[in-house]
């Protein structure tokens, strides 16, 4: 209500609001202008004949607009991208059910989730054996085989040397070199 008298702009409205919206195909924010008239007319004059409508058949209009919000997609995807990130949101999804009227609760598990994977991440660098090839490449000696390699392996980290990584590499490494990994020929 104040910042209607400082010219400012709404950025947000409430999710229910936004997925009726949607559902009713609204596509500017003038919708939301005719939204607030139409419910201060009902408000206004048809209050007495929607005073014995139960809260649960609103609640059911709500519900079917906020059910085509759900993405499944997203959360296919998610999977296929990193197995993690499938986890993480479906457990995001199910938190803020459980947590539902502080849907915060629940965001909250979702990022502490994705930063603790993160953090796992970046303090374990990936670990390459390369050799040098006759075409003067160097490749994967675990994918391509060091059998007619130049040099015998020697690996490098895929990863910049930062502050979490330098713990795991003091501790995987042998005499200030890394240990290579075997390398199978295929």
């Amino acid at each position: 209500m104040i910042g209607a008298l400082g010219q400012s702009f709404p950025v947000s409205g409430s999710f229910s609001r936004s997925a009726v919206n949607i559902q009713a195909g609204a596509v500017t924010g003038l919708a939301s202008v005719f939204t607030s008239l139409s419910v201060g007319i009902v408000l206004l004059f048809l209050t007495p004949l929607l005073y014995h409508l139960p809260q649960s058949v609103l609640a059911a209009v709500i519900m079917m607009a906020v059910i085509g919000l759900l993405n499944l997609h997203g959360f296919i995807h998610a999977w296929k991208a990193q197995w993690y990130d499938g986890v993480f949101s479906v457990i995001t999804f199910v938190a803020t059910l459980i947590t539902a009227p502080h849907l915060d609760k629940g965001i909250i598990i979702g990022v502490v989730l994705s930063l603790l994977m993160f953090l796992y991440k970046s303090m374990r660098p990936k670990v390459a054996s390369l050799s040098l090839y006759p075409d003067s490449s160097y490749q994967s000696a675990r994918d391509f085989g060091s059998g007619n390699a130049i040099t015998s392996p020697w690996c490098v980290s895929t990863a910049p040397f930062s502050m979490p990584t330098q713990g795991f590499s003091k501790s995987r490494s042998v005499n200030g070199s890394w240990p290579c990994p075997s390398s199978s020929t295929s």
